[in-house]
C-alpha cells in the first residue's frame, strides 16, 4: 500500500517530496499492536529509510480506546450501543441469523468456541474463517465434524448484510463516523485557511472503520470490507481556488449520492456532511 502511494503522489503527480518532510505528514492509529504495525507498514513503503534523514522518527498518534473515534466506538456513545442492539434485534436480522442456526452451530463446534462469549457475534467465527481461506488452510474440524466451502460461503452472506445493515441509516451513521469525518473535515480546513502544511493524514482503523466510513457516505457495497482495505479523500484545488474532493476504496473511484460529481464540490460535499453526519451537540446525541 505504500509503495503504491509513494508511486502516485511522489512520483506520478508530484505532489509529496521525495524526502520525509514532517511537517506534511501526521499519522494517527487505534490502540491495537496490529493497526500500529499496518501504520509502520505503511510508512515504510512511503517513505523507505533511503528517503529519510538519519535517525529519523516518525511519530505515530496513538488513539486510547476509551475515546477513539477510529471505529464504532460504544464506550463514550452509550446511544450508538442502543443503536446497534435495536439493529441486532429487528425481525431481519434475528430470522437471518435463525435460517442459518445449524450452519453457525455447526461452525462453532467445529472451531471449539461453542459457550465462549467472544463469538457470540457471528461476525467473529467469519473472521476466524475468512482467515483460513484468504492463507488457503484447511477448513476447521472436530471429531467427524468438519466446515464446508457450502458454510463457509452462508456465513460470509450473512456477515456481509449484517455489515451493511449495521451502517445503514441518518443516525447509526453519524454517531459511528461522524467524529472521524469531522477530525478529516478540519483537517483539511485548517489547509485552505493556510494554519496548517499538512499534504498527507493517514488513520490505521479497522474493519468496522471502513464499513462506518462506507456507510456515511452511502457506498456500501454490501460485502464485508476485506483484509488490507483502503479509503482515501482526496482534496484538489483548481485555478480558479474551488475545492473539491474525490474518494476512492481499494483502487475504485466512487461517487456519494449526495455528490453531483465524482469530483465532488468541496461546498456539496461540506455541506451534506455539517447537516447529516457531523455531530453537532456530542452530549445531547449520545447521551
Amino acid at each position: 500500500m505504500g509503495q503504491t502511494l509513494r508511486e502516485i503522489y511522489v512520483g506520478k503527480f508530484g505532489f509529496l517530496d521525495q524526502s520525509f518532510d514532517p511537517k506534511a505528514l501526521f499519522i494517527r492509529s487505534t490502540d491495537v499492536w496490529r493497526t500500529i504495525q499496518s501504520a509502520e507498514a505503511n510508512l515504510l513503503g512511503l517513505y523507505p529509510p533511503d528517503s529519510r534523514p538519519p535517525g529519523t522518527i516518525i511519530d505515530i498518534n496513538v488513539d486510547p480506546a476509551s475515546v477513539t473515534d477510529g471505529y464504532p466506538n460504544t464506550d463514550p456513545c452509550p446511544r450508538l450501543a442502543q443503536l446497534q442492539k435495536k439493529i441486532q434485534t429487528s425481525a431481519a436480522w434475528v430470522q437471518r441469523e435463525a435460517a442459518l442456526s445449524n450452519v453457525i452451530k455447526k461452525i462453532r463446534y467445529a472451531t471449539r468456541t461453542t459457550g465462549v462469549s467472544y463469538f457470540d457475534q457471528v461476525d467473529r467465527l467469519a473472521d476466524n474463517l475468512h482467515c483460513r481461506v484468504c492463507t488457503k488452510l484447511s477448513l476447521p474440524c472436530q471429531a467427524d465434524v468438519c466446515v464446508s466451502q457450502d458454510d463457509t460461503t452462508q456465513l460470509f452472506k450473512l456477515t456481509d448484510w449484517q455489515s451493511f445493515a449495521i451502517t445503514n441509516g441518518t443516525e447509526v451513521s453519524k454517531l459511528n463516523a461522524g467524529l472521524l469525518i469531522q477530525d478529516a473535515i478540519t483537517l483539511f480546513q485548517n489547509v485552505i485557511d493556510n494554519k496548517s502544511s499538512l499534504k498527507y493524514v493517514m488513520f490505521s482503523g479497522h474493519d468496522t472503520t471502513l464499513a462506518a466510513l462506507l456507510g456515511a457516505f452511502q457506498i456500501h457495497d454490501g460485502f464485508w470490507v476485506p483484509y488490507a482495505s483502503n479509503f482515501i479523500l482526496e482534496y484538489f484545488e483548481d485555478q480558479q481556488q474551488q475545492y473539491y474532493v474525490r474518494v476512492l476504496y481499494n483502487g475504485q473511484l466512487k461517487k456519494a449520492p449526495f455528490c453531483s460529481d465524482i469530483f465532488c464540490p468541496y461546498k456539496e460535499f461540506f455541506t451534506y456532511m455539517f447537516n447529516n453526519i457531523f455531530i453537532q451537540n456530542y452530549q445531547k446525541e449520545c447521551f
